[in-house]
């Protein structure tokens, strides 16, 4: 891990100076959430974030008494723009529920089935030597038990990544990087967390759909009223009031990186690819977890905890949905962590309680200040609501 740091932060460090940045500038007209009763722990610890080096920060939760949101620290530090409420984040790997979600509801439809092998939608030539293809089923995928490797493990790939010259490419193209790789164990026989899987998955998805993007909205996003979330894809232009991205280069010093950013997005479908705004985020929160959406068979199915994934604290993983134990009470949501991006989004299934947190720092492989954005994150959090 420590080679690797070193390796990519060479990379970032030299070659994204003149990147093009996105507009972050927005109009923001966030209500006052001074009157929640947990609004001065929580602005607290928003602005102790920041003062201790996260580039910017934008928290929401919800409880019984209402909403809270608050944000700190800088969406672009060169032009000076606060970060606010209102602005554009890329979730990472929390896209993953967004697209567990969407199969959800297409099983639901009969769309797709839960145990039928992705070969039966994805063609022979897409499948080409990836570790136990012919066989893995779209629950397999879903719950990391497919037995497939990462292409974000490969240190090529990293570095291929990371070059700042070459223009996105298509997300099958990811799948190169674990041709011929042999599989970690037999399907449905472990767990391992794969990217690889959910870029498998999208592409199912919009084999099956003929527009992944278009299904999104209309099965998803439009129901929840999710009007500033976007799946990126190539050529499409940037939403009003995207953040930028940093990444920590060492010595407390951070890099502008939202060009590789932007780049990440578009490739990696399905394993992350969703950009949202806390509002937006908090809908779909309260949704997977307690919410109308799904129907009470199909939150059961994304709340079967693939038993190798299960860890002595009870934390757990299922269908695009971690389970989380804090204080011996059970959250269900993801984390995510990108190039330029930090993200987590969970919600108490038994009362009405959400949380949803984004930063614009890099956590793909840690650093000193990624610490500031962890599990323990999550607990103190859920801390100050009580």
């Amino acid at each position: 891990m420590i080679g690797r740091l070193w390796v990519l932060s060479g990379l970032v460090a030299v070659g994204c100076s003149d990147f093009p940045k996105p507009d972050s500038t927005i109009d923001c007209d966030a209500p006052s959430y001074a009157e929640h009763p947990a609004a001065e722990r929580l602005r607290a610890f928003v602005d102790d974030r920041v003062a201790r080096g996260l580039p910017g920060f934008a928290l929401a939760v919800r409880t019984p008494e209402g909403v809270w949101q608050g944000a700190a620290g800088y969406a672009d530090i060169e032009g000076g723009v606060e970060m606010s409420t209102c602005h554009v984040h890329p979730m990472a790997s929390v896209g993953k529920t967004w697209h567990a979600t969407l199969a959800l509801l297409l099983a639901e439809r009969g769309l797709l089935d839960l145990d039928a092998p992705i070969s039966s939608v994805l063609d022979e030539d897409t499948l080409h030597r990836l570790p136990n293809a012919e066989v893995v089923t779209f629950r397999q995928l879903m719950d990391h038990s497919s037995g497939m490797t990462d292409f974000n493990e490969d240190l090529a790939y990293l570095g291929f990544e990371f070059d700042g010259s070459r223009d996105p490419r298509p997300p099958d193209e990811l799948l190169d990087w674990v041709r011929g790789d042999a599989p970690l164990f037999e399907p449905g026989q472990g767990y391992h967390y794969t990217d690889t899987e959910y870029v498998l998955l999208a592409m199912a998805m919009d084999a099956i759909t003929g527009d992944l993007v278009g299904t999104m909205r209309a099965d998803l996003l439009d129901p929840l009223g999710m009007a500033h979330t976007s799946l990126p894809r190539v050529g499409d232009p940037d939403p009003e009031g995207r953040v930028n991205a940093y990444w920590e280069i060492g010595g407390g010093r951070i890099s502008n990186i939202s060009a590789l950013q932007a780049k990440y997005d578009v490739q990696v479908i399905g394993a992350g690819n969703v950009r949202t705004t806390l509002t937006d985020a908090l809908a779909f929160a309260d949704a997977v977890a307690r919410g109308p959406l799904l129907s009470d068979e199909s939150r059961d199915e994304m709340q079967q905890w693939n038993p190798s994934s299960v860890d002595a604290e009870g934390h757990g993983y299922g269908l695009g949905l971690a389970r989380r134990q804090i204080d011996g009470v059970t959250w269900v949501g993801h984390t995510g962590g990108d190039v330029g991006a930090g993200a987590f989004l969970f919600a108490r299934p038994d009362a009405e309680v959400s949380m949803v947190g984004m930063t614009n720092l890099g956590m793909f492989l840690g650093g000193p200040l990624s610490e500031l954005w962890n599990d323990e994150t999550l607990v103190e959090i859920a801390g100050l609501l009580d």
